[in-house]
């Protein structure tokens, strides 16, 4: 994930839009690098999976799961609290 982190210090990249307006299911594939404009990575899940606050647009504000080889880009949390003290209860 060292990459992912990387990849949201470029320019532009945390300012830009987020492009969805609705989840994305499934698999994204190579699509994946260019889906998270605009969305901060929060947590690494691990098996390539991350967390992000999404920071732009009609959006802004929700807590999304990325899964590019199989859960696709859907929302978990309507708001950062939500999922801040859901990850607080994990065992």
């Amino acid at each position: 994930m060292d990459d992912e982190w990387e990849r949201d210090r470029l320019p532009g990249r945390l300012a830009g839009a987020f492009p969805l307006t609705g989840p994305l299911p499934g698999r994204i594939g190579s699509s994946a690098p260019e889906l998270p404009r605009g969305a901060l990575m929060l947590a690494d899940e691990g098996c390539g999976i991350h967390v992000r606050l999404i920071l732009d647009g009609p959006r802004r504000g929700e807590i999304w799961r990325l899964g590019p080889d199989w859960g696709g880009f859907v929302s978990v949390s309507a708001g950062f609290r939500d999922w801040y003290a859901g990850w607080l209860r994990r065992p």
